[in-house]
């Protein structure tokens, strides 16, 4: 890697985030950029802090960066809003598709759909994670949702909440029918019900909020809590008791759920 040589970022944004139910990728290279979606290319990344980001530097994994940046062109110009497809036609997709015009080895062995780690189903995020080095994680954004969700009596709110863990395997089979139909029989395989993952319960949300927060070293952790504390103080009657009790195991202040408003701005 050259010191001086600037790296192609790819963005992978995870299942469940925000407005972003079913996942995305993208990718960012000097100011060209693929982030493709049903409205056709986008020319800047949103909510790139919701995301995580590899850099991947191009000497390191064959790519020549002439190239990317004509494939980069070359791929906006061909593909339409009209043309998405999650499964056939996606963001991921864009984003392997001019990297491997580009010149990038490996990149044949990934299907090119943004999924969680699934196996038997090789991805971009596990090219990016294999070959780039990982800048940012999403945790403040999802310790962000997940607080708001827990606090929030909306049903609406926590919509974008899901379980996926619940059920990997058929996500794994429909995928692998999708991608390889001759090796899968897709109509065996019943189309995979998005719209039926439940919601997490408030605490649900504080409990992982907890195992965000347990992640971090105990300076780090106290350091993330610090701009959370406001909120939690504020939305402290719609938050339940076995959920405050959750959170002050992982380091939020007891008080923050018993002191007046008046003492909390005093302590602040």
């Amino acid at each position: 890697m050259l010191k001086d040589e600037e790296p192609i970022k790819i963005y992978i944004f995870p299942f469940g985030t925000e407005g972003m139910r079913v996942s995305h990728a993208a990718l960012k290279y000097g100011d060209d950029i693929i982030n493709y979606g049903g409205k056709g290319f986008l020319n800047r990344i949103e909510e790139p802090e919701n995301c995580y980001i590899y850099n991947i530097y191009p000497s390191e994994v064959g790519i020549n960066p002439k190239k990317l940046t004509a494939a980069i062109k070359k791929r906006k110009a061909k593909i339409k809003g009209k043309d998405y497809n999650y499964f056939t036609q996606n963001c991921a997709d864009q984003v392997v598709a001019v990297l491997k015009e580009a010149g990038a080895k490996d990149i044949d062995q990934c299907l090119g759909i943004s999924i969680p780690k699934l196996d038997g189903v090789p991805s971009l995020d596990d090219w990016a994670e294999k070959h780039g080095k990982l800048e940012q994680i999403p945790h403040e954004m999802t310790l962000h949702n997940y607080l708001s969700a827990m606090a929030s009596k909306n049903k609406f709110h926590t919509a974008t909440y899901f379980k996926l863990e619940e059920d990997r395997e058929s996500i794994a089979n429909y995928i692998k029918g999708i991608c390889h139909p001759k090796e899968h029989a897709v109509y065996d395989i019943p189309k995979f019900p998005f719209q039926s993952y439940r919601q997490l319960t408030p605490e649900e949300c504080a409990e992982r909020v907890k195992d965000i927060l347990m992640s971090y070293p105990e300076r780090k952790r106290q350091l993330l809590i610090k701009p959370y504390l406001k909120k939690l103080a504020a939305n402290r009657n719609n938050i339940s008791k076995k959920s405050m009790t959750i959170l002050t195991k992982a380091g939020v202040p007891e008080t923050t759920f018993t002191k007046s408003d008046k003492m909390l701005a005093q302590n602040r």
